[in-house]
């Protein structure tokens, strides 16, 4: 081979030098290629872990995470007898027209009062009558036919409000004074829950919230005495950890500073329980329920709407 290059040609010594040029150039390109493929392998490993770490949580997650919520507005029509459930993705839609279905041949009571409130979970739908009964839905399939339950309360105006959660239904019948929770599974009578002192005139349960094993229930004509003009309406928070033996964590009241009813309704979330007070809204930091609340006015709000005492509800 060295005979063969001292003897050969200057043309074919550059061809030559040209090959092994070619090569050194390949192999330098392959290492560059090489180097890219490991840098992407990493991007990519790094993609996967992430990847397998979202599958984990979604393998790890309950039912309730995994279940999508009820893709609909419910309107209420309880002097038709009706409740509309709209699709909450295409408003658009002619709504589902939920009716107290009953048995071939049985007629419905015209003033039944059914869809007097409507209370949803991730499952079920719960469509509470004024004659005593509720009727529950699949909220996956709204067209088939509800579980009937009768409570029993013959007071006229049973589920003036209701609320649930995944495992516990709550209604409310003012004139009878009483919220009643029912298992959300069974629709068994879990417990009765009522004040002492608080007369069917004071509207205990006009309006409830529910978080959790947190009850919220509002008694807006409540007065602490009979003579107390300046703080109308009351909020009780119950602890419903027990079902069966629920206890009173706290009862709430309107700033001292402002005059007005309190309750017409509520709402709560996982830091703060808010209830309408006259023409302003009060809020309540759950953390700390003794401190006196936050009051929200009404500057710039329709002078209509405050004097005839329907802001906030």
């Amino acid at each position: 081979q060295i005979d063969a290059i001292l003897g050969a040609s200057p043309a074919h010594l550059d061809t030559m030098v040209e090959i092994v040029s070619a090569f050194e150039n390949a192999d330098s390109d392959i290492s560059n290629l090489l180097s890219t493929n490991a840098t992407n392998n990493a991007v990519n490993a790094t993609a996967i872990s992430a990847l397998e770490s979202s599958v984990e949580a979604i393998a790890s997650a309950t039912e309730v995470d995994l279940d999508a919520k009820v893709p609909f507005v419910f309107v209420k029509k309880p002097e038709a007898n009706t409740v509309l459930a709209y699709n909450g993705n295409n408003l658009n839609l002619s709504p589902i027209e939920l009716t107290p279905n009953r048995e071939s041949g049985e007629t419905v009571d015209a003033d039944m009062g059914y869809g007097v409130d409507v209370a949803v979970s991730s499952t079920k739908v719960v469509v509470a009558a004024s004659n005593g009964e509720f009727f529950v839905y699949d909220a996956t399939d709204l067209f088939s036919a509800p579980t009937i339950i009768n409570s029993g309360v013959t007071s006229g105006d049973f589920g003036s409000s209701v609320v649930m959660t995944e495992s516990v239904i709550a209604i409310s019948s003012i004139l009878d004074g009483s919220v009643k929770l029912y298992d959300a599974e069974s629709y068994a009578l879990l417990s009765s829950i009522s004040e002492s002192g608080v007369t069917s005139n004071a509207m205990f349960g006009q309006s409830m919230a529910i978080r959790g094993s947190t009850l919220v229930v509002s008694a807006p004509k409540h007065r602490a005495t009979i003579s107390d003009e300046s703080s109308v309406g009351f909020l009780f928070v119950y602890d419903i950890t027990n079902t069966s033996s629920v206890s009173l964590s706290a009862t709430l009241k309107g700033a001292d500073q402002y005059s007005g009813v309190i309750g017409g309704s509520v709402t709560m979330n996982d830091r703060w329980i808010a209830s309408s007070l006259g023409d302003k809204a009060v809020v309540w930091d759950r953390l700390n329920l003794s401190a006196v609340p936050t009051v929200f006015g009404t500057d710039g709000i329709e002078n209509t709407l405050v004097q005839g005492g329907l802001w906030g509800h």
